[in-house]
């Protein structure tokens, strides 16, 4: 997808609309560093005109919850956070993953809680199960980002971890379509994510899976992300933060156009 230049969609390529305003779509969230170019592109994927205001409102608060939630610390850590909002200031102690028998909550040194973050390594989505009966989600994934050494005595912190796996669900979907009609075009496929990502459905795994539990070296960039066909479906895999070895998921964001 490097090279590629974002025209005007016209439309929002959520729920079809063309009512204005229309605003332009981070792909990757800003929070995220969606305000730069992925590895070998030469520019940030940002739909321009692409989004109205319920959708974008929608969509906003999908990003909100993943960010200051589950990427909070890391993000901090990163220089990520926006100084200009006071709900992304905070330092990121708190982290809201949800878990069977509770929260989980461990003990860390304070110049090392940012150092830790969560990615979801999802099993494989329904369509793609092949009749398999699998559990969902599979296990949580703790990653380690670079530490900066004080030198100084550390405190003790206890960090709570909480994931909605729902609206991680809901904030993959979103980043997967878009980068689909960067790469496809608005009419390019049949979309099947979008009432996921306005909340219209809750049925995530039919269209979000994994690769089950990886053990993956880290990678080049911040992110990855990659478009492609399995079958009559369009896929598209996302790494975020790479990097550190996150693992991949997954999203089919829609069917192959027939012909």
């Amino acid at each position: 997808m490097g090279g590629i230049r974002y025209p005007p969609i016209g439309k929002c390529i959520y729920c079809g609309s063309t009512q204005p305003p229309l605003t332009r779509e981070h792909v990757i969230p800003r929070g995220l560093g969606g305000d730069k170019s992925l590895t070998g592109e030469s520019e940030a994927m940002v739909l321009q005109k692409a989004s109205c205001e319920p959708c974008r409102k929608i969509t906003a608060r999908v990003e909100e919850e993943c960010l200051l939630g589950m990427f909070g610390a890391t993000r901090a850590h990163l220089g990520m956070t926006r100084k200009d909002r006071r709900k992304d200031t905070h330092p990121g102690l708190y982290l809201p993953l949800r878990k069977e028998d509770g929260p989980l909550r461990r003990e860390v040194k304070l110049n090392q809680a940012t150092s830790e973050f969560l990615i979801a390594e999802f099993g494989p989505a329904e369509p793609l199960l092949g009749g398999k009966d699998f559990t969902y989600p599979s296990p949580i994934s703790f990653r380690s980002a670079p530490t900066d050494s004080t030198g100084e005595p550390p405190a003790l912190v206890a960090l709570s971890y909480n994931i909605n796996w729902l609206t991680f669900a809901r904030m993959l979907a979103k980043i997967a379509h878009g980068a689909a009609v960067s790469a496809l075009g608005i009419d390019g496929f049949k979309p099947l994510v979008t009432d996921l990502i306005r909340g219209k459905t809750d049925a995530w795994q039919k269209c979000v899976g994994g690769y089950g539990p990886q053990q993956p070296s880290p990678g080049p960039g911040l992110h990855s992300m990659k478009v492609f066909r399995h079958d009559q479906y369009w896929l598209v895999n996302i790494r975020l933060f790479a990097m550190f070895g996150a693992p991949t998921n997954y999203v089919i964001v829609g069917e192959a156009n027939s012909g």
